[in-house]
């Protein structure tokens, strides 16, 4: 695998809903985007890629770290098989049949139902979303990588300029940064600030999915920037953790968490307290 694929990777594997649903170009949000509009939006990624010249934003060069070699695969056999999440009623498989990519997500990503409670609701209007999703890259080809992500959508009156979130399970914090970015920032049509986070799963980061998976109560979560900070909770009967568990198990069924995969996943950077 060449650097420029890595650092192409991270770049697709980082951004919000799906590798062509840049929120610029999709004035409805993203989450609303048609096919169509997610495929016309893939130009502008093109560009983005071409004027980084294969350098990561905000990453440090932390990703590539997790790549044992530029041009290794993987040493261990594994064969991702999306069909346990097909004809789901809880998720949506889209397939590009031009680009070898591969989103699956929750059929209410981004909507009402996977909305946080805020945790102070006098503090004006602040709206967040937070659901699990799989990101396939290299669908089907011999480099396949499916990754397992916890999408985080802030929106509100105010810049947070977030670069972490906190999540709060019983007494141990995991906290996950370096996620923000310029590209995942921007003015909705209505006027409010919309920012995205996305955190990436890979083989030190599974504690952390493991235990949300087992978890029965309620989590609270940070959004932090270098403009404030906003606090959440979710509810263990709210949609997220109904979403989480299927989209774990149908993702252990299809061979997404074998080692193989995990060791290459360029994993956000966690640290538990």
């Amino acid at each position: 695998m060449k650097r420029i694929s890595v650092a192409l990777i991270i770049l697709v594997l980082m951004l919000p809903g799906y590798a062509f649903a840049s929120v610029d170009v999709l004035a409805g949000g993203w989450w609303d985007a048609s096919i169509e509009e997610l495929l016309s939006a893939r130009e502008q990624i093109d560009t983005r890629i071409t004027a980084l010249g294969g350098e990561l934003p905000n990453k440090k060069g932390g990703g590539e770290q997790v790549i044992e070699s530029d041009e290794q695969t993987t040493n261990d056999t594994s064969q991702f098989d999306i069909f346990p999440f097909e004809n789901q009623d809880f998720c949506e498989t889209i397939i590009d049949d031009i680009e070898p990519f591969a989103l699956i997500r929750s059929v209410w990503y981004g909507r009402g139902k996977t909305g946080m409670n805020d945790a102070n609701l006098d503090d004006g209007i602040t709206l967040a979303y937070i659901s699990p999703d799989v990101f396939v890259c290299d669908y089907r080809k011999d480099t396949e990588l499916p990754v397992f992500r916890i999408v985080i959508d802030y929106m509100g009156n105010d810049w947070l300029f977030a670069d972490s979130v906190s999540i709060k399970i019983d007494d141990s914090t995991y906290t996950f940064s370096n996620l923000g970015s310029d590209d995942y920032r921007h003015i909705t049509p209505n006027g409010y600030i919309s920012e995205t986070l996305i955190i990436l799963i890979g083989d030190e980061d599974m504690e952390f999915i493991e235990e949300l998976y087992n978890y029965e109560h309620s989590i609270q979560v940070r959004i932090k920037g270098s403009k404030g900070t906003s606090d959440f909770k979710v509810y263990s009967d709210d949609l997220f953790f109904n979403d989480l568990r299927q989209m774990y198990e149908a993702m252990l069924a299809a061979g997404g968490f074998n080692q193989a995969y995990l060791k290459r996943v360029p994993e956000s950077t966690m640290s538990v307290k």
